[in-house]
């Protein structure tokens, strides 16, 4: 019989365990390790992961503790695009961030939660700042918000330009030493960032007032960063109209310093002692100053006095005599200008808001409520004036925030000890599982509740209402464990089920359970990764994807579940490699352990043999990092070829004829290697699991590759055949060539 070849140039197929080592394609391979085959036409060794950094006195918790994101601000404030690693510093109940980390680390800052014990860390990343919690519910350790804050401040006389770590709290004002007066308070150093003193006159006149004649109280809140809106604190003031008056000279004082997340306020005003809802009276925004309503845009300005600030409007309007307090005042045909409770500034005129109109008594005269010294006789005088409001606004708490300020609590910083287990962002909203957080609507009592998803608002990413949550499978013995989202589909994993929640609408009454899947379930949040071809998990029974248009896909469907590498699956972490579409699975984050690599392109799998030493962090990835922490030291995922102990064992090959006997002559492989690597080669016939000794040689050849050929002619005739390739150090095979000749016979009879 004539000469026959066999070229294998392919081994794109990858891992395939689940069929007998005959029945698998040419391009599949039974056993691989640290040698890469998603590439067709290439095999090549892999190289290990390299380091890209160290972090002193970091060593997270196995499979948590590491977030990448990127600002367009610097970590030292500096305008320009960088890339940020938040790292934990278990030593410190701490988080360092790491400014360029594949760059040149250097710049590192803080952020600390507060407590003393190790931390399970986990964060999202959203309008430029950086959310952390303790999936571990840490003793003191407090959800942490880090972001840069840029904003001018009128009311102040002074930027804010600053990354700014804080608890992730929206407290609401303490209410210290403010009030609604009419006295022209002016606010002092120990009210300082507690709050707003609005200072405001009833009208004298009757005649346009569209108040209902009552007594009326106020509330005040404090609006912090992505128009998010703490809870109401009352004022202990209360302000009597009677028929037909209205609110003027409106005004609000207030005195630095705030916590840098707040922007501005906003004040509230209902009848004293009813159920109404809270109506908005002022909205204060410390750039712009204060306005009565939102569809009012003249701001009133703040001017900035000694860290105070007033919101008001003023003009320049008389000369006068101010030796006592009935002063004569010229007019410059500004007739009914000047109005009782005005505040008044000038040449020896008391600073502040304390001096004011006390009274007008006619067009040319008027009352101080403080004198000037008499050298400064005659002055000048600025009046002050704030709003007119003549009539309740159209707008309350409930309606531009979308619950009720009786809620009770809306922040996992406002109080140590709650956390949430797993996060994920869809939709323009924040969702938490598996929540320590307060029981029901209005209660301060805490409670966990592993079966409990929270959801803010749209676009309030910190606002966690206690009446915005979904149950699902309560008591079922089961705990969320992680949530990843994909478009405006929410999947929700509990230790073994998996649940695709639709939450597209807008409107949360219209979001339904899309699916269940029982036996899918994860065991922690880094088990779960999004990439562009949807969301991928890894658990002890399978490595699976879903995305909208296919469901869920059982990557691992050609690996069998009872062999390894399926069984050395204990407690995985999964990362994404964006620039070649791989898959990084390592098989237990708790201890030294091999990965796995899964190619989207050719749908196969290879095996990374002793990839890690230790217990490592969960992964995180970037466009072109993939990368996670072992102990102190950053490392980082390559597909580039490299020098490594590998492994490869080809399929049982029967030539397409397992009814006809063969007689091998060579196996011809064409390779590029450095010099000196050893490679020993072994041989399988008739699916004998035990291998026959071939021959072990060394393969030197320049770079530029070489040609191997193996003498077959001593193994006989065969029914089929497979070769085992053993070797440590940088090697490249382009293809590999049987030859062999057809002899005819029947392997059972022998016959032709």
């Amino acid at each position: 019989m004539p000469k026959q070849y066999l070229q294998l140039s392919n081994f794109a197929g990858g891992l395939n365990t689940k069929f007998d080592a005959r029945d698998i394609k040419d391009d599949e391979i039974t056993n691989v390790s640290n040698l890469q085959v998603y590439k067709p036409g290439q095999l090549f060794s892999s190289a290990p992961h390299t380091q890209v950094t160290t972090q002193a006195g970091t060593s997270p918790i196995a499979g948590y503790g590491m977030f990448l994101f990127k600002s367009d601000t610097q970590i030292d404030s500096t305008a320009g695009l960088t890339e940020m690693l938040a790292l934990a510093d278990t030593t410190e109940s701490q988080i360092d961030i790491v400014s360029d980390p594949f760059g040149s680390p250097g710049a590192t800052t803080e952020i600390d939660l507060g407590g003393t014990t190790d931390g399970k860390y986990i964060y999202y990343y959203v309008d430029g700042a950086l959310r952390t919690a303790d999936a571990n519910g840490g003793a003191n350790n407090t959800a942490n918000w880090y972001g840069f804050v840029k904003r001018g401040s009128s009311a102040f006389g002074g930027d804010i330009d600053d990354w700014e770590s804080k608890t992730n709290d929206l407290a609401a004002p303490v209410g210290t030493n403010c009030g609604i007066t009419d006295t022209g308070y002016a606010p002092t150093a120990s009210n300082s960032g507690v709050g707003f003193d609005v200072d405001l006159s009833v009208s004298i006149t009757d005649d346009d007032g569209l108040w209902e004649a009552t007594t009326y109280e106020f509330a005040q809140s404090f609006v912090y960063e992505g128009d998010q809106e703490s809870l109401l604190t009352t004022y202990p003031e209360t302000v009597t109209l009677s028929v037909n008056n209205y609110f003027e000279n409106v005004y609000v004082g207030l005195k630095s310093a705030f916590n840098e997340r707040i922007k501005g306020g906003r004040v509230y005003i209902r009848k004293q002692g009813s159920n109404d809802l809270w109506t908005l009276f002022l909205d204060i925004d410390f750039e712009r100053g204060v306005r009565k309503d939102f569809g009012a845009q003249d701001y009133h300005g703040f001017s900035a006095t000694s860290g105070a600030a007033y919101s008001h409007t003023s003009f320049t309007d008389a000369t006068c005599d101010t030796t006592n307090t009935d002063a004569t005042v010229g007019h410059d045909d500004d007739d009914g200008a000047i109005k009782a409770g005005m505040w008044v500034t000038g040449t020896g005129i008391p600073t502040g808001p304390d001096a004011t109109v006390s009274s007008v008594t006619s067009d040319t005269e008027f009352e101080l409520s403080a004198n000037a010294t008499a050298t400064n006789d005659p002055v000048t005088l600025t009046f002050h004036s704030g709003f007119t409001i003549k009539g309740p606004s159209i707008d309350t708490y409930e309606s531009i925030n979308g619950f009720s300020p009786d809620i009770g609590q809306i922040s996992f910083g406002q109080t140590n000890g709650l956390f949430y287990k797993t996060v994920t962002v869809c939709n323009m909203r924040t969702f938490v599982a598996n929540v320590k957080y307060y029981k029901s609507t209005g209660s301060s009592e805490t409670k966990l509740m592993p079966d409990r998803i929270l959801y803010t608002p749209p676009g309030k990413y910190d606002t966690f209402p206690p009446n915005q949550f979904i149950d699902i499978g309560i008591n079922d013995g089961e705990d969320f464990t992680a949530l990843e989202s994909f478009g405006t589909k929410l999947l929700a994993f509990k230790n073994s089920t998996l649940y695709i929640i639709d939450v597209t609408s807008p409107d949360d009454m219209e979001w339904f359970l899309e699916s269940t899947h029982n036996g899918l379930g994860v065991d922690k949040p880094a088990a779960v990764i999004r990439t562009e071809f949807g969301i991928c998990w890894a658990r002890k029974t399978g490595i699976y994807a879903w995305s909208p248009s296919q469901g869920i896909v059982e990557l691992s469907a050609k690996l069998d579940k009872n062999l390894s590498p399926m069984t050395d699956i204990t407690d995985p972490v999964i990362g994404y490699y964006p620039q070649d579409s791989h898959l990084l699975i390592i098989q237990n984050c708790g201890a030294a352990s091999d990965a796995l690599i899964y190619d989207f392109t050719t749908k196969s799998f290879t095996e990374l043999g002793s990839y890690t030493s230790a217990a490592i962090s969960n992964i995180q990835n970037d466009v072109d990092n993939t990368i996670f922490s072992l102990g102190a030291s950053i490392r980082t995922y390559s597909s580039a070829q490299g020098s490594t102990a590998w492994i490869l064992e080809t399929k049982d090959f029967d030539f397409g004829n397992p009814g006809v006997l063969k007689r091998p002559l060579k196996l011809i492989v064409s390779y590029s290697t450095s010099s000196g690597v050893t490679v020993t080669s072994n041989y399988y016939k008739d699916g004998d699991g035990s291998p026959d000794g071939l021959n072990s040689s060394t393969w030197t050849t320049a770079s530029n590759g070489g040609v191997k050929v193996i003498d077959l002619k001593g193994i006989g005739s065969v029914a089929s055949l497979k070769f085992k390739f053993t070797a440590t150090g940088n090697y490249k095979i382009n293809d590999m060539t049987i030859v062999y000749r057809t002899i005819g016979k029947s392997p059972s009879t022998g016959q032709n």
